[in-house]
């Protein structure tokens, strides 16, 4: 008679059992002394390959590499003594089977190893001198050839290992609520605290890890340190992570909220203007409403009696283009546009114009009714403001703008540097190989251990893409405008020049030179030539360049006519001389000089021309002077304080500093 069975999960098969018994509990752990452990556990059955040991510090292994490897045999070992062992904490022993490639743990076993607390040397020192020495015959107790007791201290060591015992497991309590000296099944009760689920597949020490520093990682909730962290603290190994350049999650998060419509559903009865989706095409219905499948859309790109196909939607509630709109305004509109007959639509589904298959975007829609073929511009600007405002809201460009990429910022020497930051150093991208606190990349354009330069460029590249759609077929020219904005959503109306500089030219003046006819820069081996006067550098620490006697003096190196050039002024002339930085020089009497108080253009040895700026220069800041075409800017100490435009010297290249 045969006894058979149904397996409702097919997890059992006829025969023997695929899965076989390798467990080897019961598995113990003993110490018998203050550094030595026996472990012992049962034969595994079955046949296997492989038979390993491990011992691991912070919890039970969870692979066959997971911890030390003490034991690893092809017989079937019961037993091990793990010597050398360090006492005061826990130990978790594990027995992996390994059959057919396969690794099982197959049992596990934890340990407190005593501490030698010195209790049996305690336990000696309390016992009378007369129980400690073996008096011989004819001697008295105090004789120094009565040889000691050698049955008392192994006697009372028994039990000093017991009380060792106990003051471990007490300091063991001590640390109950530390996550990586607690005993390990106390972890997970940590870990829930904090809303930390358990995973019996995560190595213990990063489970701890993890425990341990739940409380800093939620403080840091969101920044890269937290990220950072997580995952290294989830996988084990160290991350490399940067910030991306664009603040936006996605491409698609800076575009229109795209309405979503109900489906067209033949129980519902519609009424007029009720916009549903059907298939692929969004319907409105036509006046009198819609109702039952005899009044259905059509499916199609086509309308009928009752159904219109659209392809925007409008909304009661907007006004017309002079108005608030989605907190859009400011729109503009010239020949032939009619902006009251249709007001401003948001167009639904509109084609991508790189491909013809993608209809996920929406656009803001303007009818222009001219049928002239003459053409009709638009401007739009997310800068509405509500009636009796006097300026823009600032929050409405922060909350409508594109955010741009991140422009490098400064090296600081108060910052830690990961791999991959990139800062701007004497005018130069650099980017970080190493971490790195206080080490600046190198004064020349070469790489260091730290820094390595990637160009003088650190303008931020952006691809704008704008398209129109034109029913009649007529060519529509258009002519879309871009206005930035700062982070408080101030408008930016200067920017520094967006050429790239042919070379870069640094000076410290650092080292004393008398004859400047010989003399070039530190960076960029460009040639000083004495304009007007004569000077001098040298002689104060940190570098200075000042001219010999109170004379008028000019030094110009050959520069560009466009650029940027700066310089940090410590002292007055002390006499009626000015002294500023002289850009597009053209000879002694024909520059531009930027002062302390105001950017002046000197024409035939005459101040032609006088602009004050917001705020005048004080002994210690740097005055930065920008230049491209007719645009001048002047910084101070990186902060704008005058921007004009004004084209004249423009062709003259030579720059420098003055003292006239």
């Amino acid at each position: 008679m045969g006894t058979y069975a149904v397996s409702k999960y097919g997890l059992a098969k006829y025969g023997t059992d695929v899965h076989p018994d390798f467990d080897v509990s019961p598995v113990t752990a003993t110490p018998v002394d203050y550094s030595t452990v026996l472990l012992e556990w049962k034969s595994p059955a079955g046949s296997w390959d492989n038979l390993r040991l491990l011992r691991n510090r912070y919890g039970w292994a969870v692979n066959e590499s997971d911890g030390e490897i003490l034991l690893n045999e092809t017989h079937a070992s019961t037993s091990f003594v793990d010597t050398g062992v360090s006492g005061g904490h826990w130990l978790y022993y594990t027995v992996f089977i390994q059959a057919a490639g396969q690794w099982s743990r197959a049992g596990t076993v934890s340990c407190l190893m005593p501490k030698n607390n010195g209790y049996a040397d305690l336990l000696y020192a309390l016992i009378p001198e007369h129980y400690k020495v073996d008096v011989q015959a004819g001697n008295n107790l105090t004789d120094d050839s009565n040889p000691a007791n050698p049955y008392l201290r192994p006697f009372l060591s028994i039990f000093g290992f017991g009380f060792d015992m106990v003051r471990s497991y007490y300091d063991s309590n001590r640390y109950t609520n530390d996550a990586m000296r607690t005993r390990y099944d106390n972890v997970a009760q940590l870990a829930a605290q904090f809303g930390i689920a358990f995973e019996a597949s995560t190595p213990a020490y990063l489970f701890r890890q993890r425990v341990r520093d739940a409380a800093t990682l939620g403080r840091q909730k969101g920044t890269l340190e937290q990220i950072r962290s997580i995952i290294s603290e989830t996988t084990g190994y160290d991350v490399d992570l940067s910030i991306g350049d664009n603040l936006m999650l996605s491409d698609d998060q800076a575009d229109f909220d795209h309405p979503s419509f109900p489906q067209w559903d033949s129980g519902v009865n519609y009424a007029t203007g009720e916009k549903v989706e059907f298939g692929a095409y969004l319907y409105q219905a036509a006046s009198g409403g819609a109702y039952g499948q005899s009044q259905a859309p059509t499916g199609t790109n086509t309308s009928n009696s009752y159904w219109t196909v659209v392809s925007y939607g409008t909304d009661a509630t907007l006004v017309d283009a002079n108005g608030l709109v989605a907190g859009w305004e400011e729109v503009s509109f010239t020949a032939g546009v009619t902006p009251g007959t249709g007001g401003v639509l948001v167009g639904i589904g509109v084609q991508n114009p790189t491909n013809p298959s993608d209809n996920a975007g929406n656009a803001l829609w303007v009818r222009n009714t001219n049928s002239g073929g003459s053409v009709a511009t638009m401007g739009v600007r997310s800068v509405g403001r509500l009636s009796g405002q006097a300026s823009m809201d600032p929050q409405q460009p922060v909350l409508h703008g594109v955010p741009v990429p991140i422009a490098w910022q400064s090296w600081d020497s108060s910052v830690s540097y990961q791999p991959g930051d990139m800062v701007i150093y004497h005018g130069r991208v650099y980017q970080a190989l190493t971490a790195s606190l206080n080490a600046s990349p190198a004064d020349t354009p070469t790489a260091n251990t730290q820094w390595t330069p990637l160009g003088y460029d650190d303008r931020v590249q952006m691809c704008l893409s704008g398209y129109t759609q034109a029913y009649s077929g007529e060519q529509v020219n258009v002519y879309p405008f871009i206005e930035y904005y700062d982070d408080h959503g101030a408008l930016i109306t200067a920017l520094y020049s967006d050429q790239v500089p042919a070379y870069t030219v640094l000076d410290s003046f650092a080292q004393g030179w008398v004859d400047w006819t010989t003399r070039t820069s530190d960076l960029g081996a460009a040639s000083w030539t004495e304009t007007l006067g004569q000077w001098t550098s040298g002689g104060y620490s940190g570098g200075s360049a000042y001219p010999v006697g109170a004379t008028a003096s000019i030094a110009t190196i050959p520069g560009h006519a466009d650029g940027t050039v700066s310089a940090t002024f410590l002292t007055n002339p002390g006499s009626t001389l000015k002294q500023g930085v002289v850009f597009r020089l053209q000879d002694s009497s024909n520059y531009w000089r930027a002062g302390r108080t105001a950017l002046h253009l000197i024409q035939a040895g005459v101040a032609t021309g006088t602009f004050n700026y917001a705020t005048a220069f004080s002994d210690g800041d740097r005055i930065t002077a920008a230049f491209s075409g007719s645009n001048i800017t002047i910084y101070r100490n990186g902060t704008q304080v005058l921007t004009i435009t004004n084209s004249a010297l423009s062709t003259a290249t030579k720059t420098g500093m003055a003292v006239t």
